[in-house]
């Protein structure tokens, strides 16, 4: 007879759990033209679902897709699609991105700067801190203020 269940070796068990993340992890990667289809998916009509999917692959994508987020998280005329962007750049975290995040947080747009201001802290460093403190200078919403000195505060 058939036993009742099958228990496959540890080390092929582990194997298999190893293929399967990698799988996942490249299809995840996306750059190029497809990455600019999901940047488009950013949009706040997007479905929840898509809209996660969209945002991982993107990061999932890291330094390939940079450029393409540094431009949309400061040109792009969709509001929600550039704090969309702050976050992905924050889940990056790459140091390049500090200069970016910081001209976003100049947009007098409530929740762009608050965004960019928590990416600049997620992103941590000497740089951010220094970014946060020219923020912290020019800074009128107070509100915005007491964010930025939490930052700079839990950075330092």
């Amino acid at each position: 007879m058939f036993p009742s269940r099958i228990v496959a070796p540890p080390l092929m068990a582990i194997a298999l759990l190893a293929a399967a993340i990698a799988l996942h992890a490249e299809d995840a990667r996306v750059s190029g033209a497809a990455a600019r289809k999901l940047v488009d998916k950013l949009c706040s009509t997007s479905q929840p679902g898509e809209l996660a999917s969209a945002r991982e692959k993107l990061a999932a994508g890291g330094t390939a897709n940079l450029p393409l987020l540094h431009e949309t998280a400061t040109n792009d005329r969709r509001i929600f699609v550039r704090v969309q962007c702050c976050f992905i750049l924050a889940k990056i975290a790459d140091p390049s991105s500090v200069a970016v995040l910081e001209r976003a947080a100049r947009s007098s747009l409530p929740a762009l700067d608050r965004a960019a201001v928590i990416a600049l802290r997620t992103i941590g460093g000497e740089s951010a801190i220094r970014s946060l403190g020219r923020l912290e200078a020019v800074t009128a919403d107070t509100n915005l203020r007491i964010l930025i000195r939490n930052s700079i505060d839990e950075l330092e």
